[in-house]
């Protein structure tokens, strides 16, 4: 796919435009593959919910790198068809491993729509007939488990935060896919600006908060359990921790007393 700039930071391609491509990856996947999103939706009443996200960044891709950036992406199903997994590789130019740049590793969990408009849905395996036509080297018996509450625990039991700070948000029709709840890849960018917020806080009694704005991030890792949906409104609550050389933050997504979803942001 062609460059352009609204893809990239000053530091490198945003972390967004990382997922939107991954998810773009997976629909053109699935076209070739298995059946076309739409078809999917519609004759199947089968949904993907994006469940859990890792972006891992290898190596630095900005802007200046090159004139297009080469997608390869790869799906596999779990545990029985309860979960769908796909790794998507970003690099510039070129195809090789060798020369990857960024990973987007994505779970979506399979749904069976119920049919109304607002294509509420609950969790299903996917049917016999899907199911049958991946080869055995696509297929896992074991479910993926998320490292987010991993990653939690072990900054919560280290040092004390650096800071923490919460900010508000509103979800607006631009945020949202076609059932009018948000694209998945808005929580990448409510992540950001909860740190963006913490940053501007604490950032000029704190100076080490500042690499969050300066430097590129190196992998973020989200863990996703409820929508939002058209309107809704809440509060990013935003923590920073400093484990010596590395810079992390975290995001807890909650609004009305439920919690959304949590990121985890590391430098």
């Amino acid at each position: 796919m062609p460059c352009d700039t609204s893809l990239f930071t000053p530091l490198q391609l945003q972390p967004v435009m990382a997922g939107r491509i991954a998810h773009t990856a997976i629909a053109r996947w699935l076209c070739e593959h298995l059946v076309s999103y739409r078809r999917l939706l519609t004759e199947y009443r089968t949904g993907l919910v994006v469940w859990s996200v890792r972006i891992r960044y290898e190596r630095p891709l900005r802007f200046d790198d090159a004139d297009e950036l080469q997608v390869r992406v790869e799906g596999r199903v779990r545990h029985g068809g309860r979960q769908m997994e796909w790794e998507t590789c970003i690099g510039a130019g070129a195809e090789h491993t060798s020369a990857v740049a960024v990973r987007v590793h994505l779970v979506t969990v399979p749904v069976h729509l119920d049919g109304d408009p607002s294509l509420s849905a609950q969790p299903a395996p996917l049917g016999p007939e899907l199911l049958g036509r991946f080869p055995e080297d696509e297929i896992r018996g074991t479910p993926h488990l998320s490292p987010v509450p991993g990653l939690r625990r072990s900054l919560d039991s280290a040092d004390p935060p650096l800071a923490r700070s919460a900010s508000p948000f509103l979800i607006h029709r631009a945020a949202c896919e076609v059932a009018d709840q948000w694209a998945w890849t808005e929580l990448i960018a409510l992540a950001a600006a909860g740190r963006e917020r913490l940053i501007l806080d604490h950032g000029q009694r704190l100076p080490p908060l500042r690499a969050g704005l300066r430097h590129p991030l190196r992998s973020l890792d989200a863990q996703l359990s409820k929508p939002c949906y058209l309107f809704d409104q809440g509060e990013i609550a935003s923590g920073a921790w400093q484990r010596n050389p590395h810079l992390a933050f975290t995001h807890l997504v909650r609004s009305r007393g439920s919690n959304h979803a949590v990121v985890v942001e590391q430098w």
